[in-house]
């Protein structure tokens, strides 16, 4: 299966949008937001991590409130050089009433987040 086969969920790109993230581990930062779906987005982190992880994130988007989304990572990316850390993909887990999932209100701001930037 070729990459566009699989990537059926349009990426968009906002200007100016950012994440702050918590790994499972406790670890925090900031990064920028590279491309979001509906479904997942793509970072960077400044330190370098494992697939497979979770990881929570707000997405802080210029004059939007913050989406608060649980999440997986799917891929790594490493970088190296004068900025280290990681490009990553994360999946977004699924959405739902239960605590671990997503909230239907999280799943509600995304549609209409990617919608509005398409």
């Amino acid at each position: 299966m070729h990459d566009e086969e699989r990537r059926i969920a349009k990426r968009i790109v906002i200007s100016g949008a950012k994440v702050n993230y918590k790994l499972e581990n406790g670890e925090t930062g900031s990064s920028r937001l590279e491309n979001l779906t509906k479904n997942s987005a793509c970072i960077q982190l400044k330190q370098r991590v494992l697939s497979g992880r979770s990881i929570e994130i707000d997405l802080i988007i210029p004059k939007k409130p913050v989406i608060s989304v649980k999440a997986k990572i799917v891929w790594v990316l490493p970088r190296g050089g004068y900025e280290e850390g990681s490009n990553i993909g994360i999946q977004f887990r699924p959405f739902g009433k239960e605590k671990k999932y997503n909230s239907p209100e999280t799943q509600e701001q995304l549609e209409k987040i990617v919608n509005e930037y398409q």
